[in-house]
């Protein structure tokens, strides 16, 4: 396999994750999704570019999951260390299912490859996280791309408690696969961001759980990934990107705004 498509695959594979990527038991017979919706040649394009790679002590990140930036998302996956596991936490954006927080055990399929879910993990992951597993809610969710999503009523005791367990987990790196302001003018988005960014500098929790669309779409994600950061004693945020879909579409429409960032060890 030559070094672009392992690559890919890599960052394809993270982007749509599975919980945990991978080995399965032989005796295991998982479900399987079909990701055909990642078979779209401008979002392939940009995956397979070549992207500068950042320092190796990155503990965790945001990423968007709107496919309009898929430049965005193949930067920060090519930026990333290749750790044994990659955990990514996202939005509920239909608050459907009966939990605060919610898994998949599916096999993913993509046009490039398969993307396992690491069943032990998961089960060790639900012994301390009130975790459900729910493959319906997690694959018709819009964003596709979580392996765990939360919903807005999940609360900041929980989100502690998921990132307790996570940074109990040997070699893992966590994303929160965020998208922020929404239906908004690229000068509003931007104000938004900004005000989103001084939360986190500052580990606003409570802000940033009280937060609505148009600011992000997943506040207790943001909160678990800063919560996990700290706990590995991250000591330095990078932003990779700041922009809104205004940079790849109409400026002049309402649009979603982005935010890509990295969080490294002191």
């Amino acid at each position: 396999m030559n070094t672009t498509l392992t690559s890919f695959l890599l960052a394809l594979s993270s982007l749509l994750l599975a919980i945990f990527i991978f080995n399965r038991g032989k005796n295991d017979s998982p479900p399987i999704f079909s990701l055909a919706i990642l078979d779209n040649p401008s979002f392939l394009s940009a995956i397979s570019r070549t992207y500068p790679t950042s320092e190796q002590n990155i503990v965790a990140g945001v990423v968007p999951h709107h496919a309009l930036a898929g430049e965005l998302i193949a930067g920060f996956f090519s930026a990333l260390p290749k750790p044994r596991t990659i955990v990514i936490l996202g939005p509920n954006h239909a608050e459907s299912g009966s939990a605060n927080i919610q898994a998949s055990d599916y096999i993913w399929e993509t046009p490039v490859g398969s993307v396992e879910t690491d069943l032990t993990l998961l089960a060790n992951l639900g012994t301390s996280v009130p975790i459900t597993t729910n493959n319906q809610v997690v694959s018709s969710d819009q964003s596709i791309v979580t392996l765990i999503v939360l919903k807005y009523t999940t609360l900041e005791e929980e989100c502690l408690a998921l990132a307790k367990a996570l940074s109990a987990l040997p070699d893992v790196l966590v994303v929160g696969s965020i998208d922020f302001a929404h239906n908004l003018d690229s000068k509003t988005s931007e104000k938004n961001s900004n005000i989103v960014l001084s939360s986190i500098k500052n580990r606003n929790y409570e802000d940033i759980l009280s937060m609505q669309s148009d600011y992000l779409d997943s506040p207790p994600s943001l909160v678990t990934v800063l919560m996990y950061a700290d706990l590995l004693g991250s000591g330095r945020m990078e932003i990779l990107a700041s922009a809104d879909s205004g940079d790849f579409d109409s400026p002049y429409s309402p649009g979603t705004g982005y935010l890509s960032l990295l969080f490294y060890a002191k």
